[in-house]
This record gives C-alpha cells, sequence and structure tokens, in this order.
C-alpha cells in the first residue's frame, strides 16, 4: 500500500532580499539623498554622495523593470497539474512558484529616488558649480518617473494573498514534519507530472535524507536567482482584518497610488514646462531650491505682488515648489518608514498569518483543521 500523506497549504517560497538591498546599503541609500537635498549648495560635499545615490537608485530602477516582467516570480519545471490518489480522494492543484523578495526592496529605493528627483529638480540652480550635473539628474528623474511605474505594478500587480499564487502546499505523511523556516534544500527528481513525481519521492525504500516534507515550488527557476536561494518560510499576509498592519497597508495604498503618481506628474510638468520655455531655464534663480521658494512665498507689495498672483505660470511654478520641497521630503520619510517596517520589523510579528485546511490526500481519511492567526478554531 503506497504511503499515506497530508497536503497542508500554509508555506511560501521566497527569494530573500538580495545583498544588494541590506538594510545597511538601504538606511546608507536614504541618509544620503537627505544630505544631498540638504547641502546641494555646497557640491564638494555632495557631489560624491548624489553619485552613489544616482547610481545605487538607476540600477535598482533597471532590477525592477525586469522583475516587472517576470511578474517577480518563477518558471515551474512542471507545469501545473493535480495530485490524487484513487477516485474517492479529490485531487489538490500544484502550482510551484517562488515570490522575489526584491519587488519590496526596488520600490522602497525606487520610491525614495521618485520622491528625492522632484526636489532636486527645482533645485537644478543650486548645482550651478556642476553645470553637467543638471543634466544627469534631469535624466535619472525621468528614469525614476518612468520605473516608478513598474514598481508600483510589482507591489501591487503580485497577488501576494491568500487567493494568490503564492500560497504554496507542502506534502508529508502523518506524523513527519520540517521544522520552518528551510533553506538550501536541493531540487526534488523530476517526472512526467506532479503526481508521479509526488508519490514517487515517498516510495523510496531504503533511501535516507533529511527532507520530509516534499515542496513543489522547490523545481522553480529564475533567470536572476540561483535555485539554492529559494527559502521555505510559513505564509503571511500584510491584508489582515485590522491592527496596525491594517493602518499602515491603507496608508500606503494611499501614498503609492495618490502621492507617487502624483510626483510623477508634477515631474513631468515640470521637464516639459522648461522644455517648451513655459518656465525659466534650469539654471536661473527661481530653480534654487528652498531660496526660490521664500522668495515666492513671501509678502511683496504692489506690481510685483499682483503680477505674481495673476501670473499662471508663477502660481504654477510656486505650487509646484511647495509639493517638491514641504509635501515631498514629509511624504518621502513616511514612505521609508513603512517600507522598512514592512521589510523587517512586520514579519516576525506574524500578523495575518491564515493557515489553511489540511486536506489528506490517500488513505489518511478526510482530516480537516482550520486555522486563523496562531490559534486553531476547530477541528472536523
Amino acid at each position: 500500500m503506497p504511503t499515506p500523506l497530508i497536503v497542508h497549504a500554509d508555506i511560501q517560497c521566497v527569494y530573500p532580499i538580495s545583498g544588494n538591498y541590506g538594510i545597511a546599503l538601504r538606511f546608507l541609500y536614504y541618509v544620503l539623498i537627505f544630505f544631498v537635498a540638504l547641502l546641494q549648495r555646497h557640491p564638494k560635499f555632495t557631489a560624491g554622495a548624489a553619485a552613489y545615490c544616482i547610481s545605487y537608485a538607476g540600477a535598482t530602477a533597471i532590477h525592477a523593470v525586469l522583475l516587472a516582467t517576470i511578474s517577480a516570480s518563477s518558471t515551474p519545471s512542471l507545469a501545473d497539474s493535480y495530485v490524487s490518489a484513487n477516485d474517492t480522494t479529490a485531487p489538490v492543484r500544484v502550482a510551484g512558484r517562488v515570490l522575489d523578495q526584491d519587488v519590496d526592496a526596488t520600490f522602497a529605493v525606487v520610491g525614495v529616488g521618485c520622491f528625492s528627483s522632484l526636489i532636486f529638480a527645482v533645485s537644478t540652480a543650486s548645482f550651478r558649480r556642476m553645470a553637467p550635473a543638471r543634466s544627469i539628474i534631469v535624466l535619472w528623474g525621468l528614469l525614476m518617473f518612468v520605473c516608478i511605474v513598474a514598481c508600483m505594478v510589482n507591489f501591487y500587480g503580485v497577488n501576494e494573498s491568500e487567493t494568490g499564487p503564492f500560497l504554496q502546499s507542502r506534502f508529508y505523511p502523518p506524523g513527519a514534519d520540517d521544522g520552518l523556516p528551510l533553506s538550501g534544500v536541493e531540487s526534488p527528481d523530476l517526472g512526467q507530472d506532479w503526481n508521479e513525481t509526488i508519490w514517487s519521492f515517498f516510495d523510496r525504500s531504503g533511501q535516507t535524507t533529511d527532507q520530509n516534507c516534499f515542496y513543489p515550488c522547490l523545481a522553480s527557476s529564475q533567470m536572476m536567482r540561483d535555485q539554492s536561494d529559494i527559502q521555505i518560510i510559513p505564509f503571511s499576509s500584510l491584508k489582515i482584518a485590522g491592527g496596525p498592519g491594517r493602518t499602515v497597508y491603507m496608508l500606503m495604498t494611499v501614498i503609492t497610488w495618490g502621492a507617487l503618481p502624483l510626483t510623477v506628474l508634477a515631474g513631468f510638468v515640470l521637464v516639459a514646462g522648461q522644455w517648451v520655455g513655459w518656465f525659466p531655464p534650469a539654471d536661473s534663480p527661481p530653480f534654487a531650491g528652498n531660496a526660490s521658494l521664500w522668495n515666492n512665498l513671501r509678502p511683496s507689495s504692489g506690481e510685483e505682488s499682483v503680477s505674481k498672483r495673476t501670473d499662471i505660470k508663477s502660481v504654477t511654478l510656486a505650487v509646484l515648489q511647495v509639493y517638491a520641497l514641504i509635501v515631498t521630503p514629509i511624504l518621502m520619510v513616511v514612505l521609508i518608514v513603512f517600507m522598512e517596517w514592512s521589510l523587517t520589523v512586520y514579519p516576525p510579528l506574524g500578523n495575518g498569518l491564515a493557515r489553511r485546511p489540511v486536506v489528506a490526500v490517500g488513505w489518511c481519511g478526510i482530516r480537516v483543521h482550520r486555522y486563523t492567526g496562531f490559534g486553531r478554531l476547530d477541528a472536523a
């Protein structure tokens, strides 16, 4: 008689965040962005920092576009199919997928770059001693504005909820289980389909292995990752019913679908206005950053005041400066706090952990256990 099996959909297979986006490198990038923004009138101090930020964010933006082309997922070695033991047992669909967690890190880096590029765009006159740098900053800003779209596709287009493809199943005999998380597990030997592969894995009399469970997601590949990078962790979702996770998630949704598109629109208006001559040149006094903002906002009298209030060009430029130099830094700080919370603090808390029903496959009989959070509600 074949070995009885249990399938439990409660895990997630991931490629962990790459070393290029480690916490030390991310915070170095954040600090240098603010350093350049605050001391932009002193190029001797900021030139090196600006070069690092531009190159780091530029490479990350290209990586985000590549992730968007593959939906931040892996390609399974076998086509999606069903696993069953006999005609009396409901088949279980197997679709091995691995989530690339670089989607979160690239969103954090490019999102900050998108906000900061607008700050630099209204401060180009501050780089008058580095004339070639102004063109580089404009081109870098355009890259950030375009690639943030790819990051938004990755961040919200990839379904990481319980209904998405990244809630994965594991197969194991009764009484045998593996401790999680797992990493460095070799890809299993594959048959013609998942049904043959899984049953062959457990029909290994005389063989020894440290692995008690079968994980279909291990039989996956991705062009930018190695198979040995795959980690198996308990499944968790940020979209929870309540608590701080839900509040932060909703706040981030507003920033992502409101502030970031608005920032991109403001950047294109600014560049297009300078291109057609609607706004002054990039090296003119109106684009001196905080100094020009104060000149536009300070009280004035006589014809100058009337001209400022009635000239649509001056009003538009003043609005762009207020948004870029006052609102955008606040949004950037909120984005950093949220992303770092979700990348470093949130996963260990386990908020949103939702275990799906246990379905017996084979000759175990049908046993269903429903879990919510960390506590079992019922068993039948």
